[in-house]
């Protein structure tokens, strides 16, 4: 039976792929005998995972790497392996991998069996004229029409250093600020995944249109040390209201515009800053929860089962197990879940009386929309300032244009965020920081 909860805290709110174990290594560089091939591993029904192989031929020796694009940019070489004139066969022992390929040279293909643990799936690679690399195409690259300087915080209530990007205009003045803040999981402050980089591409969009952006690595991010990591969805609602404070001490920033953006898990840190503080103008809500944590995993976990076509004993079960479970708050897993299951958007939407502006991706099947919007309409609906609903009925979570909104299709789609978000957001901002 599937299980939706992995070792750690996943990005709302569950891994987007059953990842490969493999151990990066960089691979040798690649001589005049070299042969690419890429080929898409179907993990389930609704799920797959590109790989990639280099092959070196030379006069006395050849080798294999093996590569997962979305995963890391680096090669895997094969720890054994023999490679004839109709076939190549390797391993990677550290990752459990044995590879088994047919030649077709009609067709330029490597077709036969990939394994690791239980897993046993037919696989075709297709040979290409070089290495495949993802394309993220906006994603920025300097130089860039703005300044940008590195700042750090602390946080009395942990031990960790939090390090970000302030993005600024280049032009002297005060301008509106946002600091973003992001979904599950130990993330980077680009809100990194599968090579995308969303809050990179917000921050550049938004200080472009000349606002202010902040934008910082998750508690515990790049730190050896796991109970860095340890924390509920209140605990980072704390680094969120440091984050706040230290952008309010920035030259650059009309301290009384200071918004914040938070997605999926962000949006319900959005939730606990407006009920305990009055001094955040403005709030963007993206994918953010109006239904219980509970609420959130079951339908979500109902959404993706249907996609990877589970019968209705399997979903059923999965219903039924996610009702009743608890958690050990002893575990790093178990405290964060705990919390999550407990977080209920109507202890806090309420108290939201700030601006709002809530982005819902129409193919979301993390935070659906069919559960989510109307309660998030009833909760703020006695909010006096502007509010605002944007629904886009071709984005997903992430807020790309997708097929279907399955998660796989995260890492697939070249595209990082819809440019439409983008302006809205630029929108809202520069609006409501406008004095009446």
């Amino acid at each position: 039976m599937t299980k939706y909860f992995p070792s750690k805290r996943f990005a709302v709110l569950l891994p987007f792929f059953t990842f490969l174990l493999l151990q990066t290594a960089q691979c040798q560089t690649p001589k005049a005998d070299t042969s690419y091939y890429k080929g898409d591993l179907n993990v389930s029904n609704a799920q797959s995972l590109t790989l990639t192989l280099m092959i070196i031929t030379d006069s006395d020796t050849s080798t294999v790497s093996m590569g997962s694009p979305f995963q890391t940019d680096a090669m895997t070489k094969a720890s054994k392996s023999k490679i004839t004139a109709d076939s190549v066969k390797f391993n990677i022992k550290n990752a459990t991998i044995k590879v088994r390929l047919k030649r077709n040279d009609e067709t330029n293909c490597l077709s036969g069996t990939f394994q690791q643990g239980l897993l046993f799936k037919e696989i075709t690679f297709t040979k290409t004229d070089k290495l495949f690399t993802l394309n993220r195409p906006q994603t920025p690259v300097p130089p860039f029409a703005y300044k940008q300087k590195e700042l750090s915080f602390t946080n009395p209530e942990c031990a960790y250093i939090f390090h970000g990007t302030l993005t600024y205009p280049e032009k002297q003045g005060k301008y509106p600020a946002v600091v973003l803040v992001s979904g599950s999981g130990c993330q980077n402050r680009d809100e990194e995944l599968a090579k995308h980089k969303p809050f990179m591409v917000i921050a550049d969009w938004l200080t472009n249109n000349g606002i202010v952006v902040f934008r910082y690595d998750d508690r515990g991010f790049g730190s050896k040390d796991t109970m860095m990591y340890k924390g509920t969805t209140f605990d980072f609602a704390s680094d969120a209201r440091r984050a706040v404070e230290l952008v309010k001490q920035q030259d650059m920033v009309d301290t009384s515009c200071v918004f914040v953006l938070g997605h999926s898990e962000g949006g319900m840190i959005c939730q606990i800053l407006a009920k305990n503080y009055s001094d955040i103008r403005g709030y963007i809500l993206m994918a953010s929860p109006a239904v219980d944590g509970r609420q959130i995993i079951a339908s979500q976990t109902e959404a993706i089962l249907k996609l990877n076509n589970a019968d209705s004993v399997e979903i059923l079960s999965e219903m039924n197990r996610i009702k009743s479970q608890t958690f050990d708050t002893n575990t790093l897993n178990g405290l964060w879940l705990d919390a999550f299951y407990k977080f209920n958007p109507k202890d806090y939407l309420p108290f939201m009386q700030s601006h709002v502006l809530v982005l819902q991706g129409g193919k979301d099947i993390q935070v659906i929309q069919e559960v989510n919007l109307p309660e998030m309409k009833r909760l703020l609906k006695n909010n006096k300032k502007t509010v605002e609903y944007r629904v886009y009925p071709s984005l997903n979570h992430l807020f790309q244009t997708c097929i279907t909104g399955d998660v796989s299709e995260y890492a697939q789609t070249e595209q990082t965020i819809s440019p439409d978000v983008l302006k809205d957001i630029t929108k809202f901002i520069l609006k409501t920081s406008k004095r009446p």
